[in-house]
This record gives C-alpha cells, sequence and structure tokens, in this order.
C-alpha cells in the first residue's frame, strides 16, 4: 500500500506498568515495509495508532489492523469538527 493507517492493538495479562516507546511498532513496521505490505514506513505515508488494554487475556498478544489509505486520520478529524460545530451550536441556543 503507497498510504496507509496502522493500528498496533495491544492486549497484556497484567495490568503491570508499561511504558509506550517500549511498545512504538518500530519492528512491526520495518517487517510491513520489507514484505511489501507498505510501501514505506514514513510519516509521510503511514498514520500509526498503538493502543492498549490490560487483564483481559489469558496470555499477552497484539493485532495489527492495516486500513488501506489515511482515511481513519480523515475520519476521526472529521468527527472531531463535527463535535465542534455541535458544542457551538448548543451554547447558542442554549444562551436564548
Amino acid at each position: 500500500l503507497q498510504k496507509a493507517t496502522i493500528i498496533l492493538d495491544y492486549h497484556f495479562r497484567t495490568k503491570a506498568r508499561r511504558v509506550p516507546d517500549n511498545y512504538s511498532g518500530k519492528m512491526i513496521l520495518d517487517g510491513l515495509k520489507n514484505n511489501g505490505f507498505i510501501a514505506d514506513d514514513s510519516f509521510k505515508e503511514i498514520d500509526i495508532f498503538p493502543m492498549a488494554d490490560f487483564g483481559k487475556v489469558k496470555s499477552d498478544s497484539m493485532d495489527i489492523y492495516i486500513i488501506e489509505g489515511r482515511k481513519l486520520l480523515t475520519y476521526a478529524s472529521e468527527l472531531v469538527h463535527e463535535n465542534q460545530v455541535m458544542d457551538q451550536l448548543n451554547r447558542l441556543t442554549d444562551g436564548e
């Protein structure tokens, strides 16, 4: 893929403290690039979203989601903008 959104969804068995920079996904991105899943792993070509949940699984694991294009970020920003507009409208109508 030329442009992609990548979600790294980490699942940890325990609620032990985890430091996000240790789970940046560098090795995973390198592997996706080297095996032809993505064209490049630069910020110009991908959006990356690491996520984590704790204490819900029996063993540590990770799910990798690759979404063609940069649609997730665009969609999220549209939702934020829509929510901001709705908040402004609500403030205007509450003042009446």
